[in-house]
């Protein structure tokens, strides 16, 4: 939506031209914002007040790869962070997963130490991309082009950003995509629901609106951070416990693993009710969205001009009226003749978000589970470092297994190495439901109450994981195998 304040004092000195938003716009003025600046300076743009210096960041284009949707309200480092995910983290996974099994084999041939620190390379690279995938595209790929109303409307120029307010349409009709990093807030916003109405319309289009949730972001920061922490400390307490090379009995080797499961345990119990505590809070304030899509009447949006009385707060001056504009382009697009009632066409384009668009955001906000793809990009992409050190120690068995042996040998290894990733891609899955849970059980809002269900939370999750996770690797640890 345009940013706030969006109508200018000059507005006294000159009524809206046209009655409806137009879907034609000077070509000087169709300006689109390169991904990687979107995503520069750790998100300079969502969080600072824009300058003249800013909309020369924008440049002339004729069509948008995205249209970037929202309302300013919401936290702009939630926004920076979300556009990460959405973009880099899948690049990031990959990325990952390669030089992973690369340093294995490096380890395995002798080239890198064969010691567990260079695990790190991979961590690294995750970071890496994640954080400035499309500044490194850039020397084999044109960046994607993006709108984004604080840059690419002329914030610092009355006349001009009146201009392209007036004909945001055309930035919307010229965009491939809507992303819309939603909020509570969002579908309060008028100027939000016109963006919405403008991909509404069509039903190919309708296919081309991504939702991307803000709190769902911090649920999946929560949770892969906490999957990270969880991995080193994990690795960590194997080398302190475990013996690889010991001829132990195997009543020793279960000792072992039952003293890493326990320190296992008392790590999570530092970091876990913490996400807990925290997550709690943004699944109650996700469950509003649903709520309000169910119930949504166009008519309920509130906008600037409104909220003020149509007068300027500085000069007193009259404004004239958004929702009329809004409201005339609607009509020409979900019908209603001149002479027709203006709630037809409102409630036309109305239904359509409560029967079409309502199921997505309850999937996404108020089912049993975060994003699958996002999940696995987070998630299990903690994982994958310690990859290496499957990887060069299969290389190390080369010499003393063939055929069939080496091939269930590896497998067995790969297996081994996929529980980490297997538990914790799972225990991610009940995260929603557990914090749906926890507000079940609240007899209370005191601190007290829901530090007591996070701990409460904890314990389950820690249960659970451990049945995944530890039957499978204490049966691998009682088979026999050929060793060097």
């Amino acid at each position: 939506m345009p940013c706030p304040g969006t109508l200018p004092s000059q507005h006294e000195d000159r009524s809206v031209s046209k009655n409806t938003v137009s879907s034609q716009l000077e070509p000087d003025l169709l300006r689109g914002l390169p991904l990687h600046e979107a995503l520069s300076a750790w998100g300079h743009h969502w969080r600072n007040d824009v300058t003249p210096m800013s909309y020369a960041l924008s440049r002339p284009t004729n069509t948008f790869d995205g249209f970037l949707s929202h309302d300013w309200a919401s936290s702009g480092w939630l926004k920076f962070l979300s556009l990460l995910i959405i973009f880099n983290s899948g690049a990031a996974f990959w990325s990952c997963l390669v030089v992973s099994v690369l340093v294995g084999i490096l380890r395995g041939y002798g080239c890198l130490p064969d010691e567990h620190w260079t695990v790190a390379f991979g961590h690294f690279i995750y970071f890496f991309v994640f954080f400035f995938w499309q500044r490194l595209q850039m020397p084999c790929r044109q960046s994607r082009m993006m709108f984004l109303d604080k840059v690419c409307v002329a914030q610092h120029d009355d006349e001009l950003k009146h201009k392209a307010i007036m004909g945001l349409a055309a930035f919307l009709l010229n965009s491939q995509e809507l992303i819309v990093l939603l909020s509570s807030r969002y579908f309060t916003r008028l100027w939000c629901v016109f963006e919405i109405a403008t991909f509404m319309k069509d039903p190919e289009r309708r296919k081309r609106i991504r939702l991307m949730p803000l709190k769902s972001t911090v649920l999946l920061l929560l949770v892969s951070g906490c999957w990270y922490l969880l991995n080193i400390g994990f690795n960590t307490t194997k080398l302190v416990f475990w013996d690889y090379n010991s001829s132990e009995t195997e009543s020793s080797f279960v000792f072992e693993t039952v003293a890493a499961i326990v320190s296992m345990f008392i790590f999570c119990f530092v970091l876990l009710p913490v996400a807990f505590y925290v997550g709690m809070e943004m699944s109650e304030d996700m469950e509003v969205m649903p709520q309000q899509l169910r119930n949504f009447r166009v008519q309920d949006a509130k906008c600037l001009c409104c909220s003020i009385d149509h007068r300027d707060p500085i000069t007193g001056a009259r404004l004239p009226c958004d929702r009329e504009v809004l409201y005339a382009t609607m009509k020409e697009w979900y019908g209603g003749d001149a002479a027709g009632d203006e709630g037809d066409y409102l409630e036309t384009f109305s239904t359509l978000v409560r029967e079409k668009l309502a199921a997505r955001v309850e999937f996404l906000v108020g089912g049993f589970t975060l994003p699958m793809k996002y999940l696995v990009y987070m998630v299990v992409g903690s994982s994958v470092p310690y990859l290496a050190d499957h990887v060069a120690l299969a290389i190390s068995w080369f010499p003393y297994l063939s055929g069939f042996d080496l091939f269930a040998w590896m497998l067995r290894d790969l297996v081994d190495w996929g529980m980490a990733p297997v538990t914790s891609l799972l225990t991610a899955q009940t995260c929603l439901p557990l914090l749906k849970l926890g507000l079940q059980l609240r007899w209370n809002d005191s601190k007290c109450c829901r530090w007591s269900i996070a701990f409460l939370l904890t314990f389950v999750m820690s249960i659970f994981g451990s049945l995944i996770w530890a039957p499978t690797h204490v049966t691998f640890a009682t088979i026999d195998s050929a060793s060097p």
